[in-house]
């Protein structure tokens, strides 16, 4: 009897021994990072769990045309933006279309920029996008069919697209940061159905959508490209108010950390709240701006396909306080778009917001997620809403009188005794200065070799967009 109690007290001793080491081993797992970014459970479980199926919808509004100009024969034009009515429409007509083509990551022919220019002169649509991406990547995000691989010279980036609704319709791509139209070197495939489209051209025939005309320089210092198209008659906006979004007083531990009970908090001296569970950090500043941070060492996480990151970033957003209503994806960092080898390779997102279908450019930007490999590494937010007009809507300068001011000014538009950079587009759109409180309506201009000046709506007041700063001029 005395031998199976030592027996059996052994037995307990011997176990209690594996429970402690096991503690020890998941403390450590917990203190000293689980070997990747959030969460600890497996990425892709995590990601089944979002709203399955969601994420496409969600993208493809992320993804929607800045605008659509609409051709409507004759040389008449006229344009809608998001939210103004005809733009769901059209956009809607449009997107089946897409799905239909065939986009091969080769074999584009440039297209005569007359012979374009002609097309736009008869019935068409041209939807500019708010990024530029690789054409395989639109492929997938529009549901068509892509194929081949990119050549030595890297992928064709695009930021247009231009379908002319004359017979035969024609497909062409734009070739962002140039004034190059493309069409596929062997059209093939599916036969554009622009019955729908044709349609709801005819509709706007003798109807009051705002006349567009295209912009022409008047000085020969100031170089503007061919087809871009500005209202006839400017029209009335008022600077607006911006304001916190909704929700920003929400539990910060319950979103971001799988596990609450493991966290550290911390108060800094500028009143930012640091969180940790030992691997992960958000840092929330008292204006409700978030900072996340997961670091991911060099030999973890793989490499994913580029719509693959387009996707998890959605998600991951989605379960981190999602998107305001009117967000864009502005711009977007890959490495180049090669098979690449497991290792953790870094991605960039960033997203814009919009008020009446504007862009709104805030130096303190709105939303921006990292991936590493296949790991959301880093997470900023800091959204503002617009939250109502400061003042009466007023006329604002028109596109004629900003190249004036470039005029005035030829320093803006080329190196010291260089040649002057072509505008390569013109737009409004909103910048928050001095701070993220108000916005202002001003003039985007962009420039041959990718730099972009604002100009204030009413006191033509000008500033350079550097380095993701607003610099006066």
């Amino acid at each position: 009897m005395r031998l199976k109690r030592e027996a059996w007290e052994a037995v307990k001793g011997w176990a209690l021994a594996v429970l402690v080491l096991l503690s020890l081993g998941l403390s450590a797992r917990v203190w000293l990072g689980a070997g990747g970014g959030y969460p600890l459970v497996p990425e892709r479980e995590y990601y089944r769990a979002a709203s399955p199926g969601s994420w496409r919808q969600e993208l493809t509004k992320l993804l929607a045309p800045s605008r659509l100009v609409v051709h409507l024969g004759e040389g008449r034009h006229t344009a809608f933006r998001p939210g103004q009515d005809g733009y769901q429409r059209f956009w809607a007509g449009l997107f089946p279309l897409l799905s239909q083509g065939q986009y091969p990551a080769q074999g584009w022919v440039p297209q005569d920029p007359e012979a374009v220019q002609r097309l736009r002169d008869g019935p068409g649509l041209e939807a500019v996008f708010p990024v530029s991406l690789p054409i395989e990547v639109w492929a997938e995000a529009w549901g068509g069919q892509a194929s081949g691989q990119a050549g030595s010279q890297g992928p064709v980036l695009v930021d247009a697209v231009f379908v002319g609704l004359g017979d035969p319709p024609q497909l062409l791509i734009h070739r962002a940061y140039t004034q190059v139209y493309l069409a596929p070197a062997a059209p093939g495939g599916a036969v554009l159905e622009v019955a729908g489209l044709r349609q709801l051209l005819s509709g706007l025939q003798g109807s009051r959508a705002a006349p567009y005309v295209e912009l022409v320089s008047p000085h020969p210092g100031v170089p503007v490209r061919r087809g871009i198209y500005v209202p006839e008659q400017p029209p009335r906006l008022a600077p607006v108010a911006m304001g916190e979004e909704a929700g920003a007083g929400s539990d910060p531990v319950a979103e971001f950390f799988p596990d609450p009970s493991v966290v550290r908090e911390m108060v800094e001296r500028d009143g930012a709240t640091i969180y940790t569970d030992g691997r992960r950090s958000l840092r929330v500043y008292p204006d409700g701006e978030l900072e996340y941070q997961a670091p991911v060492g060099p030999e973890e996480g793989e490499s994913l396909p580029p719509l693959e990151v387009l996707r998890r970033a959605v998600e991951f957003v989605a379960l981190h306080r999602g998107f305001p209503e009117d967000a864009c994806l502005s711009q977007v960092d890959f490495p180049p778009f090669t098979p690449l080898s497991r290792g953790a390779v870094p991605y960039r997102l960033t997203y814009m917001a919009r008020h009446l279908g504007l862009p709104v450019v805030n130096e303190e930007g709105m939303l921006e997620v990292s991936m590493t490999g296949d790991v959301v590494s880093s997470y900023r937010r800091h959204v503002r809403i617009p939250a109502g007009p400061l003042g009466e809507p007023r006329p604002v300068i028109s596109a004629r009188q900003v190249l004036d001011l470039l005029n005035r000014r030829p320093e803006l538009l080329g190196g010291e005794g260089g040649p002057a950079r072509m505008v390569t587009d013109v737009y409004l759109a909103y910048i928050c200065v001095g701070g993220a409180d108000r916005a202002v309506p001003t003039w985007a201009v962009e420039l041959e070799g990718g730099r972009l000046l604002f100009f204030d709506a009413f006191s033509g007041e000008g500033w350079s967009w550097t380095g993701g700063k607003l610099e006066p001029f």
